[in-house]
């Protein structure tokens, strides 16, 4: 689940990747950017391991040194909520956590993406508990629904 924020910001995406709803993680600027003459365009509203929403598409495309097929300039924001697993005795809603480490290495069980995701927040408060989790290796989990602490998605 993601809301949209209200704040804009706006950057440039490769245009395959650009579609309303896509939900990226920002890893900074590769080698390729430094000489760019869009990089402050595309970097300077990214904070680093950020997971960010696009909420629009513009219609012009851009040379890209990265992108074959050039970028767009979308806006985007801050993803204010998103769907994790957490340990069951933390499922109380209001709760604030730190986000632990990976929950599993199996990768090739069905939850690893959520007891494992990328671009959370270093704290989070538990908005709303969804549901206990099968886990084949008998960990006692739950979904819920999580918002940033103390980040700048969430003011």
């Amino acid at each position: 689940m993601v809301k949209k924020m209200s704040k804009k910001n706006t950057t440039l995406i490769g245009t395959k990747l650009a579609k309303e709803g896509v939900e990226f993680i920002y890893c900074g600027p590769l080698p390729e950017c430094i000489d760019c003459r869009f990089k402050k365009t595309c970097h300077n509203s990214l904070e680093l391991g950020t997971r960010y929403v696009i909420n629009s598409v513009r219609s012009n495309k851009y040379p890209c040194k990265i992108h074959s097929e050039g970028v767009k300039i979308v806006e985007i924001a801050p993803v204010n909520e998103m769907t994790i697993t957490i340990p069951s005795k933390n499922a109380l809603e209001g709760l604030t956590l730190s986000h632990d480490n990976k929950l599993c290495e199996n990768i090739l069980c069905k939850n690893y993406i959520m007891c494992n995701p990328d671009g959370i927040p270093n704290k989070y408060k538990i908005v709303k508990i969804i549901n206990k989790i099968n886990c084949p290796r008998g960990k006692s989990l739950t979904s819920a629904i999580v918002k940033p602490v103390n980040n700048k998605a969430n003011n």
